[in-house]
């Protein structure tokens, strides 16, 4: 009894003085994976902000002269319908991105609990092997939710 209570002690000591020994490195990984994502979906998102601020150069500076937000709305339905699609998909890239993260933090943990080092030197962000990964879990995430939708509206 009092053997196992000793060894366990020694565990839990070994698994703390790995934690400190590791501190930086993981908290680095961490770091670089949220930039990994904020700049990642910026990048993405950048076209599709580009045609949005265009979009307002163009067509919403004439809001000013119209007398009421009914008459505009129906004037450029169509520049309204775009305007609020491009919006709807910056929004979804930044989430695909953070959840990617999220998907990518993952693999920090497994290490964590391997006690191994993240390699800096392989590209373990945007490796294509990751890449698929993510998008297949994606892709059962989104029927698993498709499902009730599709029901819902039948």
């Amino acid at each position: 009894m009092f053997a196992s209570y000793l060894s366990n002690l020694k565990h839990i000591g070994q698994d703390i003085l790995l934690l400190y020994r590791n501190f930086i490195h993981w908290n680095l990984s961490k770091i670089l994976i949220y930039l990994y994502a904020n700049i990642a979906g910026f990048i993405l998102s950048l076209p599709f902000l580009g045609i949005f601020i265009y979009q307002y150069i163009t067509v919403y500076n004439s809001l000013m002269v119209e007398t009421d937000m009914q008459t505009f709305m129906m004037g450029h339905f169509i520049s309204v319908l775009i305007s609020m699609l491009l919006i709807i998909i910056v929004v979804t890239i930044f989430i695909c991105a953070y959840s990617y993260s999220y998907f990518l933090m993952q693999n920090v943990y497994k290490s964590y609990l391997a006690g191994e080092k993240l390699p800096y030197r392989d590209n373990l962000y945007f490796s294509w092997k990751h890449i698929r990964a993510y998008i297949g879990i994606l892709g059962w995430i989104s029927l698993y939710l498709l499902g009730p939708i599709a029901v819902f509206l039948i």
